[in-house]
């Protein structure tokens, strides 16, 4: 089993999350997020995907190691298997981490997906970038990136800026503290990108999609200045892919909020929609495991 932080309930568990952080981080930024819904009967685990956090190498590109993405799924698994037991099951993705939370749906059994700043890009755009990927992991593979360079774009909107990453947040605390932070904003690999945009384009195509169970409640978020999403546009145009499957779809906008709504200068009104989204869904996933069982 992976690395990995657990918050057991502090009250009478009702429900298990697991939580799958985005690019360029790693999952004890999430701790703030954990701690509050433990607080509220869930058993929340965070943990970091290979290559990130503690297992990247110091001055190293970023990469998912030799384990690469698949071995993800597998620890989202194993967690549920460990923590879960009769619980309903959610899982929380942020960013490229909300790809993979769906990509989890489409192959398992999931009670709750929660889809936090989820990127969204044209089907034509994804096999143009992985193609790309490809082309450069073949080329220069131990050099940085060309798609690294994507980020500088995201601040257009907010100029002018202090930092580079701007865009983040609207929070300045949060940015700076993401700056500091050694296993954040680190510059990543042609496989990295590889893999991103190959599991992208398999999570996002239509076919698949209509692979989520039947049962699964999902929860879209995200900021309405978050470039990551353009600025709503991909994500909504996701949230109506969706529920035009028939899937039970809720979204939220928050205004003046940008890619990391969790850490904005005041998360509480989202850990409460999160919290009130799992709690309203509870009692039918409660009852579709004891006529499972």
């Amino acid at each position: 089993m992976r690395p990995h932080q657990y918050f057991p309930a502090q009250t009478t568990a009702s429900f298990t999350l697991v939580i799958i952080h985005g690019m360029q981080e790693h999952g004890r930024r999430y701790q703030a997020f954990a701690e509050y819904l433990s607080r509220q009967g869930g058993n929340i685990i965070s943990f970091d995907l290979p290559g990130h956090g503690v297992e990247k190498p110091k001055d190293a590109l970023g990469d998912f190691g030799t384990e690469g993405l698949a071995a993800s799924l597998t620890a989202i698994d194993e967690f549920f298997q460990r923590y879960a037991q009769s619980l309903p099951k959610v899982l929380f993705g942020h960013s490229m981490g909300s790809t993979l939370a769906l990509r989890y749906a489409q192959q398992h059994d999931l009670d709750l997906l929660i889809l936090c700043g989820v990127p969204v890009n044209p089907v034509w755009a994804l096999e143009l970038g992985y193609r790309a990927a490809k082309l450069e992991q073949r080329l220069r593979p131990q050099q940085a990136s060309v798609f690294s360079n994507i980020f500088k774009w995201y601040n257009r909107r907010f100029q002018p800026c202090t930092t580079a990453s701007d865009w983040l947040s609207a929070n300045p605390d949060n940015v700076q503290a993401y700056l500091d932070d050694p296993l954040c904003g680190y510059a990543l690999s042609p496989r990295y990108y590889l893999e991103m945009f190959g599991l992208m384009r398999h999570a996002l195509a239509a076919k698949e999609l209509a692979k989520l169970g039947s049962q699964l409640k999902i929860l879209v978020i995200w900021g309405a200045d978050d470039p990551v999403t353009d600025f709503g546009k991909g994500t909504r145009h996701l949230v109506n892919k969706l529920q035009a499957l028939n899937y039970s779809v809720a979204s939220q906008e928050y205004a003046g909020l940008r890619h990391e709504i969790l850490n904005e200068a005041e998360p509480l009104p989202i850990y409460a929609d999160v919290l009130r989204f799992i709690k309203a869904n509870l009692e039918s996933s409660v009852i579709r495991h004891a006529l499972v069982s």
